[in-house]
């Protein structure tokens, strides 16, 4: 682990993650054995972004053992990000609508949760994870790292890639999924 990954890892600690449940209809949250169940975590995200409207295409039912508060948090970061791009590539291409989709899908021993834009796509990917690194004019290089950091405290892993089927970039976050 390089020195700087280890200083983020002191200013944001993330424990690893579990007692929590998310549960169907989608991805709706809900602490186990609580009476009400909090709204889904893929809608509330979607809604805060307020700049450009976040697709959200609904998967199967998934039950997750999460912290919801921490996965919530990651797709912000992960939304935003695309939608930074998305805007930035509609500025530049005349005629390309900003897109950002959200969608998660169900594979054998996990979850995918999955974010696309048809943004700019990655410039430098060997750079996406590296704590502080950042293209964006004011960003502070944590998002990603934190995102990582997060996807890694529940078992899983995240993965950022151009499309290949046109412009922008995808990012899939593989949680296990346990039955």
């Amino acid at each position: 682990m390089s020195s700087r990954n280890g200083r983020l890892r002191e200013v944001f600690p993330v424990a690893p993650c579990g007692g929590l449940v998310i549960e169907g209809p989608g991805l709706q949250a809900s602490v186990q054995d609580a009476d009400q169940p909090v709204s889904q975590p893929p809608e509330r995200v979607a809604v805060l972004e307020t700049r450009l409207p976040v697709r959200i295409e609904p998967g199967p039912d998934v039950v997750l053992m999460i912290d919801p508060d921490l996965i919530e948090q990651m797709l912000i970061n992960l939304i935003r990000n695309a939608v930074d791009s998305a805007l930035e590539q509609a500025h530049t291409a005349t005629g390309v609508e900003p897109e950002v989709v959200l969608r998660w899908r169900q594979e054998d021993a996990s979850v995918s949760l999955i974010v696309e834009d048809n943004g700019i796509g990655l410039l430098n990917p060997s750079n996406a994870f590296v704590p502080f690194y950042t293209t964006k004019q004011g960003g502070s290089g944590i998002g990603l790292v934190l995102s990582q950091q997060i996807a890694e405290a529940h078992g899983g892993s995240i993965e950022l890639a151009n499309r290949k089927d046109t412009r922008g970039c995808i990012v899939t976050v593989q949680l296990p999924h346990r039955t």
